[in-house]
Order: C-alpha cells, then structure tokens, then sequence
C-alpha cells in the first residue's frame, strides 16, 4: 500500500527506515539528503518566504550515521560538514534547521572528533558565532527560538571541551526562563548530546554541572521535562560511573511518585544493572498499583 500509494516516500525515507542495505545505497541515501539541503538552502527567504519541511533531513543524516554499521570515510564526513556549515552560514536559514544542522554535527564530534573537517568545522562556527546562532524564527515550529539553538550551540562547545564552567553555568540559568516546549526541545538536545558521548566514548568534560541541572530539571512540575531528565540522568551513569548512587537514589525516589509512564522508563532503562539499590527500585515497581508498571518491572 505505501509503495502505490506513496511512491516517493516509499523509495527514500520508508525504505532506508525499514530494510536493510548496503553500502552504497547508504552513501546514495546520504547523497540524497545533501542535495536536499542545498535546494533548501537555496531556496529559503527568497522574495521574504520562509518554510519548514515535513522531513528532517539533518536528522535522517544523522541516523544514518548513528544506526549503521558503516564507517564513513573522512571524505564522506567532510562532504557532510560542508553542508553543515553551509547553512549555519546563511542569514536567510531557518533557527529549525540551524538547530538540527547543529545536533548532526555534536554527533559528528561525538563520534568522528578526531577527524580534521570536523574540528575545522568547530572553529568556524566558534569564529562566526553570530552568524551562525541566528536564524528566521518559523511559527508552526513550535519549540525552536533562537534560545534553543544557543543550547544546541552549547552543547556543541561542551561536547568539543570548549566551554568552561562559568560559561555553562551561565547558559543553563537561563533554562527557567523557556517556554515548555522550549524547554523541552533542549532536553531533548542534551539527551541526544549525552548519547553521542556515550556511543563515541567522548570524554564530557563539565558534566557535574550538567549533572546538578539535570537533578533539578527531574523536580520539575511537567512529567515530559521530567522524563527527559531521568532518561539523560541514566546515560551519564553509563559515561560517568562517578554519579550512579546520586542518579539511582533519585530514580528510587521517583518510583514513589511518578506517573506510570515515567516509571516504566526508568525500569526499562536500569534492568540488567547489578547494583542493590537497582532492586529495590525494581522491588517498587513490582508492588506499583499500575499494571504496566509491575509487568516491566517482573521483566527486570
């Protein structure tokens, strides 16, 4: 049914999302999104008109990169920062697809930092911060300001060991200040940020600070910020065995009040680990009053 009904879909993102190839149609799928890229560049704010996509394409890029086995080449990878850089590059771009040409790139430095047109691609960015941390605002782009892409900008230097603690200290004050949905979205670049570190096996310099927000985010009234912080809060036990009691104490006592949802993440996400306090926190899922709750948790 999607091939005849969907045939462009079908023959792109469906296909690379569902079966299984080789290298060449990998890089050919890569090559696609590229191109994509430059027509959007191209095109965007010409005669004051500016458009969002129903694709992500800096996205598809970067599950590309992530969810294949394939190691790219160094060619391949700078092919890819061109066109990172070209659109932080342009004024008439939008903050949306700044702040996903951004996130690829944190996953680049996650896990082809030591590579020369990955590095370079830092510094420029750092040399033309203003030009590249603005971007044409897209209304129905709900959660993307330009606060959002000065997270994502953030996270970059954190990830690339070029901001100091003072200066991220600075920037994540200023998370109060968001809208939920602003919110939202830089915890979800965080998350994505603390994963590539994982994969890559980066060294995160600065993580107590990120730590201690994280900690504080997890107190937070809305269940979705919450969410995304105790998922964040695991990873780091994985990058940083330095803080597993502090994290799984919070998580313990999360399993005391939280939704339901929140409680199977954590359980989902903790099974297998051997520490004692991981059974008791399991022991309280088995006892929970929800039926989802005590199902994940016999699963542990």
């Amino acid at each position: 049914v999607v091939k005849k009904q969907y045939s462009i879909f079908y023959s792109s993102i469906y296909s690379l999302n569902v079966f299984k190839h080789d290298e060449i149609e990998i890089i050919d799928f890569l090559n696609i999104q590229i191109k994509n890229i430059c027509e959007d560049n191209k095109v965007q704010g010409i005669n004051g008109l500016y458009m969002g996509n129903a694709e992500n394409y800096f996205g598809t890029i970067r599950n590309i990169i992530k969810r294949t086995d394939k190691k790219f080449q160094a060619k391949e990878i700078k092919k890819i920062t061109k066109i990172v850089l070209e659109t932080l590059n342009m004024k008439t771009q939008t903050v949306y697809a700044k702040v996903n040409a951004i996130k690829l790139l944190i996953t680049l430095v996650g896990i082809y930092g030591s590579l020369k047109s990955v590095t370079n691609a830092v510094e420029e960015i750092i040399k033309n911060q203003t030009r590249c941390i603005s971007g044409k605002d897209i209304i129905i782009m709900n959660g993307y300001s330009e606060s959002s892409l000065i997270y994502a900008y953030s996270f970059l230097l954190l990830i690339s060991g070029k901001i100091s603690d003072i200066e991220l200290m600075e920037v994540l004050s200023d998370f109060i200040n968001q809208d939920t949905a602003t919110q939202l979205t830089i915890l979800g670049l965080l998350r994505d940020m603390l994963e590539d570190v994982e994969q890559g096996k980066t060294k995160l310099f600065n993580i107590q600070n990120i730590v201690f927000f994280l900690v504080q985010c997890s107190n937070g009234q809305d269940r979705n910020i919450r969410f995304y912080s105790y998922v964040s809060l695991i990873t780091v036990m994985k990058i940083d065995k330095t803080y597993s009691e502090l994290v799984l104490r919070r998580l313990s006592k999360a399993m005391n009040e939280e939704t339901y949802n929140n409680k199977v993440a954590i359980l989902d996400r903790i099974k297998g680990r051997d520490e004692k306090i991981v059974e008791y926190i399991v022991s309280k899922g088995k006892a929970d009053n929800h039926y989802w709750v005590r199902k994940i948790a016999e699963q542990s």
